[in-house]
């Protein structure tokens, strides 16, 4: 893969105590973890757990600037940094074990694509329909997605 490889960015807002669970699931695959707290009150406890756990940035707004806001500000970071793709994870947003692996080698497979979505499987589903290979698609979700 040519550039820096993948940054990940998740946006919190109001982090439960389960997120970080949900973050170690993708975090060790990524080369920079890019956190931003759209918060009003910064969690302390979680920031340092994450900062002690992958080479992470961490910015804490101090209010709800949005979704939308929060992503600019990720991926201003990853291009700042040289990375090739950006991760994009809600706080509630997880990955089932080797699926991870599966969207960095589609990435090293697609270069030219603007963005590599997986199959979401959404609590309370039973599975993923398991179709494999790649459909073009008009409209995905923002999480667990590569820009």
């Amino acid at each position: 893969m040519m550039g820096n490889g993948i940054a990940g960015a998740v946006i919190l807002f109001n982090p439960a105590e389960d997120v970080f669970g949900n973050i170690e699931s993708y975090a060790p695959f990524v080369k920079l973890l890019i956190v931003i707290d759209n918060s009003p009150s910064k969690n302390h406890a979680l920031a340092d757990k994450i900062k002690g756990s992958w080479n992470s940035v961490i910015i804490a707004n101090g209010e709800n600037l949005g979704l939308a806001a929060a992503l600019n500000q990720a991926a201003s970071i990853a291009r700042e940094k040289g990375f090739e793709w950006l991760l994009t994870m809600d706080q509630d947003s997880r990955f089932e074990q080797g699926a991870m692996l599966s969207l960095e080698k589609a990435a090293f497979e697609h270069k030219d694509a603007g963005i590599l979505s997986p199959v979401h499987v959404l609590v309370g589903d039973t599975e993923c329909d398991g179709k494999a290979g790649w459909t073009p698609l008009r409209v995905t979700m923002t999480s667990g997605n590569l820009l």
